[in-house]
């Protein structure tokens, strides 16, 4: 993220993947929650949880074709 954003980019990634998943889901409304796991000193195994409530199954999965 860091990569793509630059340092402490945060709300810029947070808003891009937001902007992903409405474009990959028609519900409505969505709720998201993120939190960034980087408790530990190697910076190549930080990690962004993202949870998006109001997807479906098959929403979820093009979301996160990428995989």
């Amino acid at each position: 993220m860091q990569k793509a954003f630059g340092r402490d980019e945060f709300d810029s990634a947070y808003d891009e993947i937001q902007a992903a998943a409405r474009t990959a889901s028609c519900a409505p409304q969505q709720i998201y929650s993120f939190s960034m796991e980087c408790g530990h000193p190697n910076p190549w195994y930080h990690a962004v949880a993202v949870s998006v409530e109001g997807m479906q199954d098959q929403e979820y999965d093009q979301f996160f074709g990428a995989r």
